[in-house]
């Protein structure tokens, strides 16, 4: 299904009023619902999300609606331009285009297709940056719907610097230390605003009326760190006893968490970060929604992705130094492989490093039993492979070196 698409994303309140064809196409197709909308390069509509004619059945919060928008889409391509619209197939070409059939997006999907584009100079996409996933709940309306839409969910980038801000000086265990105000003070602006009904509009930096939070080292054991977090947390637009408005609002709440940091790789293995507390008011829909500036209980959950493979592959690599150090190579090189092809860049690089180096040692190692095979000391290039074998299982040259093995026990047998 992917080839067959280029995916684009934008803001539709920027869209509505942007001059020019980006928004000329956005009012045509999609003049006032945000969404997913398919649509062919000359900016006629095929499918919309908000066009499915029973979204009691279909709706966001399964793969079924979104599936049928774009099932829909390939399918009113196929009436246009007779291209196939089996899922998983390119499209064909436009009768304006005498090209080939390809599909639109040749890139999308393959490993390489995300390593290839273009990335912006920007902090939060630089190595070493934290990413973690934003929840926000009403408490008492999700309870009381019992439909699980009480809450919405969104991301939070810290740069390379920000992250470090929640570690400590000292990895010893009764550590205590306090978080700089700044990154404080940007948990409070950016993440602890309400976006359970909206987007997440963050506050102005001097609509932090409090903001701390203290850290303690909790254990110790190997390379593992474990961390606690207290704090608090305050904002406000203004007075909420004032006039009632649109983008009048606050949150108050107490912040807890907890993380463990792996120092041999430089790493968070886990990270969650939790406060409740109340809010009032709200921006757009926010505001729509709440009773005027009645005070709500609220809560807002901070973690790695749960489909996230940074803690495995931090493991991964903890577990590749470990048997390194112990000379098991083949465990080694297990380990260090999962992490190459996990797709971590930054630990993906110093894992080929490591790999480079076993392949070249065990390499070495298959020259020295070769040389005694061509001097004709059979016997002892058999114990020689025998013995790459052992210490290097699961690698290529382990394998070469049981082949090796085989062949020679059977011209040690014709002798």
């Amino acid at each position: 299904m992917i080839p067959n698409f280029v995916w684009v994303g934008g803001d539709t309140g920027a869209l509505r009023g942007e001059k020019g064809e980006a928004g000329d196409i956005f009012r045509k197709t999609n003049p006032d619902i945000q969404g997913l909308t398919c649509i062919t390069p000359e900016g006629i509509e095929l499918s919309a999300f908000h066009k499915i004619p029973d979204r009691s059945k279909l709706t966001w919060f399964s793969a079924e609606g979104p599936l049928w928008t774009l099932e829909k889409a390939l399918e009113e391509w196929q009436k246009r331009t007779g291209a196939s619209s089996e899922p998983g197939k390119p499209p064909g070409p436009t009768r304006k285009s005498p090209s080939p059939a390809r599909p639109l997006n040749p890139s999308a999907g393959t490993k390489e297709s995300a390593a290839s584009l273009p990335r912006p100079s920007n902090p939060y996409l630089k190595e070493g940056a934290l990413v973690l996933r934003l929840y926000c709940r009403d408490i008492v309306r999700a309870a009381d719907r019992g439909d699980g839409t009480g809450f919405n969910m969104d991301y939070v980038p810290f740069s390379r610097e920000e992250a470090r801000g929640f570690l400590p000086p000292s990895a010893a265990k009764g550590t205590k230390w306090a978080v700089s105000e700044q990154l404080a003070r940007r948990l409070a602006r950016s993440c602890f605003s309400e976006f359970v009904h909206d987007q997440r509009w963050e506050f102005k930096d001097k609509e932090v009326k409090k903001a701390w939070l203290k850290g303690e080292v909790l254990a110790v054991k190997d390379e593992i760190v474990t961390l606690l977090y207290e704090g608090e947390t305050q904002t406000a637009t203004g007075d909420r006893e004032g006039p009632e408005g649109d983008g009048l609002r606050g949150y108050e709440g107490r912040v807890l968490g907890q993380a463990t940091y792996n120092t041999q790789v430089g790493r968070f293995a886990s990270f969650e970060l939790v406060s409740i507390g109340k809010g009032w008011g709200g921006c757009g829909m926010h505001h729509s929604y709440r009773k005027g500036n009645e005070l709500f209980p609220i809560g807002f959950a901070m973690a790695l992705p749960p489909e996230s493979t940074a803690a495995q592959v931090v493991a991964a690599f903890s577990k590749g130094k470990k048997a390194l150090d112990k000379g098991e190579m083949g465990q080694a090189y297990g380990h260090f492989t999962y992490v190459l092809n996990s797709g971590d860049s930054e630990l993906g690089e110093r894992a080929k490093e490591i790999l480079l180096h076993i392949e070249k040692l065990s390499g070495r190692r298959l020259a020295e039993a070769g040389a005694l095979e061509e001097i004709g000391e059979f016997k002892d290039a058999v114990d020689a492979y025998r013995q790459i074998v052992a210490e290097f299982s699961g690698t290529p040259a382990a394998e070469e070196a049981r082949q090796k093995t085989e062949n020679l026990q059977v011209k040690i047998g014709n002798r």
